[in-house]
């Protein structure tokens, strides 16, 4: 990493070679070269990423599921689903009414 004196070194380096006419144009040539090279890496980190990804997706585990073969689950008989909540509600009503 540059130090604070070494960054105004070559600073005055090149507005000596430069000119400051031609320091703001190569400091956003610079700065657009940068940029694009970033962008770049970026996306070939992506393209080298991406498949990696999608092999490793691919080679997970699926989760455990239970066996569906042989077993027949019961339809769920409605009426007396009803009938067994109502049968709760009188008894938690009666031991309301033991209560007071």
């Amino acid at each position: 990493m540059l130090g604070f004196q070494e960054v105004v070194l070559i600073f005055a380096i090149l507005l000596l070679v430069l000119g400051p006419s031609k320091l703001p144009e190569m400091a956003r040539t610079i700065g657009k070269g940068v940029r694009e090279f970033n962008k770049a890496s970026k996306g070939l980190a992506e393209a080298i990423e991406s498949p990696i990804e999608n092999i490793k997706r691919d080679m997970a585990p699926s989760p455990i599921r239970k066996p569906t073969f042989g077993t027949k689950e019961k339809p769920i008989n409605h009426e007396a689903r009803k009938i067994s909540m109502e049968d709760k509600k009188e008894e938690t009503h009666t031991e309301d009414l033991k209560g007071e």
